[in-house]
């Protein structure tokens, strides 16, 4: 009984041994350490490759943290949650979102991605998102978990959408020509550092100055950019392509850039073989400035006596030099003359480019005379007078009551008080103002600005075009004394075009899909050279896109079209993006975009199944290992104790 009682003893103490070393087993795989094993590198909004600008209202925006390890050994299972303060949601609706690594190597970089949905009362500014991550390691068959709080800081801001259509629908060859562009920034977001850059492929035309730099254009306002452009005689009567490129920085520190194709028509020239430019074109309001007027022999023959005269428009004074007599002068090819006149302007002439006319005649070899005009561009400026007008939405449909709306800026040094407005459009042009007189601001502070709103009436057979008013501001400054500035703002009077899509089908097979529809035009002008764009994207980004050529569709004339797009990949379902781009007749460019459609895909293949775990799951080698010997021990204990009590 004495062996006996040891073996039992024995075999007990051995038990209670595996347990013990079992129990801590399981204490040290449950029990989670805080530890300081990852930091956050960079969090934004698309990756970095291709980075994101999201808005408030937008959903499946993907964000994409980097995150470092600072640790030499392997992180398991890492699961990275991120909890999402009010105005983010994941794209289930949840407030928090997880995402897992299998594993994560010592000093190893990782990046996860959640797709997120913004809220549209979501303020612009910088968030900082919390993270909790845990994970655990797997030591000699021992689970040891940890966790650790991190943050992503994010920011919100807008995106800029710039749209660009010309001011100036008409260019006259054989001259230089002041080219006006509006550019509107409709998006919901700043654009910094604003460089337009104008140019045009034609061999017929040139650029001879481009716009100074924009500082600053916020979200729904436009501006107004100008340059000057060269026309050859022999681009009469043909469409000129003037390319606009503006680059900015937004509000998130990236370049960006914006392109448009606008159209101008050329007017026939003056029937003179010159080109005409002017040197020293800035005149001081109220001021006086020497012009040089250089007159180019661009024929293929000799000119003689040649007689120049300038005639300035009202409110600018030619001072001296009116008419300049080149008797005896012969004026080869190529060569040119140079005629020098003082051109001044009243106190009251209006800021802006002026269009001077000069007269040239001349005999030819065969004596015969021969007299025109040419137009040169000048511009008044003026740093004394406080007022500016800005042309902010200066467009009027044809056959319908429109409201144009100008900005009155105060750049002067001191306030101004009570500020009104007169204004007169053309006489006999089928346009009315429905408001002539009121009340533009009982005060503008320094930089301030305020709108100027009139309605304006085109009748059914007004011609398309620019046109011209003529506004009168009045205003008090602080001595009390009144004062009146004199503005010649334009405006474009152009047909409506409304682009519909009718009848659109999608026809998809593996690896394509193929749009069909019906372009309708319900307004009483031409869209001209539309293009027809299409976009296939998930929320992990665009698919495909593609686009066709139309052309011009006329009002009234149904056009259908057809395009396809080829994907890759094992998407299920995607979102159809299709929109229009067109110019109207008077060179503005749209931007027409149709509602969104959803749209089911067969996989271009049938891709494997990858069975993946979430969270942190402990090692169950160990205790599995410890059963086991226990069952033995007992069953050892068992048989030995059967045969001693056989054997006594």
């Amino acid at each position: 009984m004495t062996a006996h009682k040891a073996a039992l003893a024995l075999a007990l103490t051995i038990a209670l041994l595996i347990l013990l070393a079992a129990q801590a087993a399981s204490t040290n795989a449950q029990a989670a350490q805080y530890q300081n094993a990852f930091q956050v590198v960079n969090a934004g909004w698309g990756s970095q490759s291709s980075p994101q600008f999201p808005t408030p209202g937008e959903s499946d925006v993907p964000l994409t943290i980097d995150l470092l390890s600072l640790v030499g050994y392997t992180a398991q299972d890492l699961v990275v949650t991120l909890s999402l303060p009010a105005g983010f949601t994941s794209t289930q609706g949840s407030q928090s979102v997880s995402s897992t690594l299998s594993q994560v190597g010592g000093y190893q970089s990782a990046t996860v991605t959640f797709f997120l949905d913004l809220s549209p009362t979501l303020k612009p500014g910088t968030y900082s998102l919390p993270l909790t991550l845990t994970w655990h390691t797997n030591t000699n068959n021992t689970s040891q978990n940890y966790y650790e709080d991190a943050a992503a800081t994010v920011s919100i801001q807008g995106s800029v959408q710039l749209v660009f259509h010309t001011l100036t629908p008409s260019l006259a060859a054989g001259s230089e020509n002041p080219l006006n562009i509006s550019i509107l920034n409709y998006g919901s977001g700043s654009a910094y550092d604003l460089q337009v850059q104008i140019t045009t492929q034609s061999q017929y035309a040139s650029v001879v100055t481009q716009p100074a730099p924009i500082s600053y254009l916020g979200s729904n306002q436009s501006t107004t950019v100008g340059a000057i452009v060269y026309v050859s005689p022999s681009a009469q009567n043909l469409p000129l392509a003037i390319d606009v490129e503006a680059t900015y920085t937004n509000a998130y520190g990236y370049q960006g850039s914006a392109q448009a194709l606008l159209g101008v028509s050329v007017l026939p020239p003056e029937p003179l073989p010159f080109y005409v430019s002017v040197d020293g074109s800035m005149i001081p309001l109220g001021g006086v400035s020497n012009l040089s007027i250089v007159l180019t022999n661009t024929g293929n023959q000799s000119v003689y006596s040649p007689t120049l005269s300038i005639t300035a428009p009202p409110t600018l004074l030619v001072l001296s030099n009116s008419t300049y007599y080149a008797d005896g002068l012969t004026l080869p090819p190529s060569q040119s003359l140079t005629y020098r006149v003082s051109l001044g302007s009243e106190p009251n002439a209006y800021q802006g480019v002026y269009q001077v006319e000069v007269g040239v005649s001349y005999y030819t070899p065969s004596g015969l005379l021969i007299s025109g005009n040419l137009p040169v561009a000048v511009e008044v400026y003026s740093p004394l007078s406080p007022l500016v007008v800005q042309e902010d939405n200066v467009d009027v449909w044809v056959g319908s009551v429109s409201n144009i709306t100008f900005s009155v800026v105060n750049r002067g040094q001191q306030p101004v008080y009570n500020v009104e407005y007169t204004i007169s459009l053309p006489s006999s042009s089928g346009l009315a103002a429905l408001t002539t007189t009121g009340s533009v601001a009982d005060e503008l502070a320094p930089n301030q600005s305020a709108s100027l709103n009139v309605e304006v009436a085109a009748g059914p057979s007004v011609g398309e075009g620019a046109y011209t008013a003529q506004l009168s501001l009045t205003y008090q400054e602080e001595s009390g004394e009144t004062a009146t500035q004199l503005f010649e703002p334009g405006f474009i009077v152009v047909g409506r075009v409304n682009m519909i899509v009718q009848g659109l089908q999608v026809a998809t097979t593996p690896g394509s899909l193929t749009v069909t529809g019906t372009l309708i035009n319900e307004g009483n002008a031409n869209a001209n050279y539309l293009y027809v764009y299409a976009t296939l994207y998930t929320q992990q980004g665009v698919m495909s896109n593609t686009s066709t050529y139309v052309g011009q569709v006329a009002p009234d004339s149904p056009t259908p079209f057809s395009l396809t797009l080829n994907y890759t990949g094992h998407p299920t379902k995607a979102v159809l993006g299709v929109s229009l781009s067109y110019i109207n007749d008077y060179g503005q460019a749209f931007i027409v975009s149709q509602p969104n459609t959803s749209v089911d895909l067969p996989p271009t293949f049938t891709p494997p199944t990858v069975a993946t775990e979430s969270g942190s799951t402990p090692s169950v080698i160990g205790p599995l290992l410890i059963l086991v010997i226990v069952g033995v021990a007992v069953v050892v204990l068992v048989i030995y104790v059967r045969r001693a009590r056989t054997s006594g």
